[in-house]
């Protein structure tokens, strides 16, 4: 069962966390899964997303961190959407349609 009230995208991309280059795994209108090497050292993250030759700033907060792999310095993090442009709410829109 789908907890979620939004249905994730799964794309994969280049993106900066923090200006922290990151890999994008997953996103809808309300939350964003990333994979990265550096853990944010706070839960407010500023996140800078470009694709399809758009750029959205988001500003985010983190809920969760899981290791990939034990002594890996990989990490999953997932993060709820607070702030992002109207233009961000409207690709999401187009990708599900």
């Amino acid at each position: 069962m789908e907890k979620r009230g939004s249905r994730r995208i799964k794309k994969r991309s280049i993106l900066k966390v923090d200006n922290i280059s990151s890999i994008l795994l997953d996103f809808s209108r309300k939350g964003i899964k990333f994979s990265t090497t550096k853990v944010p050292l706070s839960k407010g993250i500023d996140i800078l997303f470009d694709v399809g030759g758009e750029t959205f700033e988001i500003k985010a907060i983190i809920c969760w961190v899981k290791q990939k792999v034990a002594l890996s310095k990989s990490y999953d993090i997932g993060a709820i959407i607070k702030e992002a442009p109207e233009g961000y709410y409207q690709f999401v829109d187009n990708l599900r349609d």
